[in-house]
């Protein structure tokens, strides 16, 4: 059975990290033959590191039999780590030419990025395009109006759309990324908003 280097900070039972060197020796023995020893090494650290980074989020107490064979269901099959000619899962290039999947701390880095903007672009466009018309009123200036709900909106669809498409390269496998979504989808929804009330301001209703 192989063995890999601290792939993370838990420590779990023998049972339980028996269950994980299972799949990793199925993606070894299925890539045995097909890719080279180091990439293999390489593929098997990484998909060990992204369980323990979604064991990471739960109390060590809590984990069991039953958290960990969730996260392995959540993971691609062992079919996907097979090079382009066997592929069978969602893949991209790996820095050695082969392909692999998508390193879990870039999949992370892209779901904090999706919520970050999305509760941004969902505050500043909501605000924004519900302040339009006081500010307008208080200032006495129409011009102010229609330029907020069009640039609110704008920004909102702009701004929505980069945070749910975030959230989908991260695969909504964390908060963040699942945040992003939510946020992302409202801020469109008030972009939108904005963009009919400008386009109801231009047309004189």
């Amino acid at each position: 059975m192989m063995t890999l280097d601290d792939a993370g900070p838990l420590t779990l039972d023998a049972s339980l990290q028996g269950l994980i060197d299972a799949r990793l020796d199925t993606i070894d023995r299925m890539l045995v033959g097909r890719v080279p020893r180091a990439d293999r090494l390489a593929i098997a650290r990484e998909v060990e590191a992204q369980i323990f980074d979604q064991l990471a989020g739960q109390a060590p107490d809590g984990i069991g039999r039953d958290e960990v064979l969730a996260v392995l269901g959540r993971l691609d099959p062992p079919e996907a780590y097979l090079p382009e000619d066997g592929e069978a899962g969602p893949v991209v290039s790996g820095p050695t030419g082969m392909r692999v999947p998508p390193r879990p701390i870039q999949a992370r880095r892209s779901g904090q990025a999706s919520g970050i903007v999305g509760i941004v672009a969902l505050v500043v466009t909501a605000l924004g395009t519900v302040l339009s018309l006081p500010v307008a009123e208080l200032f006495g200036s129409r011009l102010i109006l229609f330029a907020g709900f069009f640039g609110f909106g704008f920004v909102g669809l702009c701004a929505g759309g980069t945070a749910v498409v975030l959230a989908a390269f991260a695969r909504l496998r964390d908060g963040w990324s699942i945040c992003g979504l939510v946020t992302g989808l409202l801020t469109i929804l008030f972009g939108i908003l904005g963009l009919a009330l400008g386009v109801l301001f231009a047309l004189g209703f």
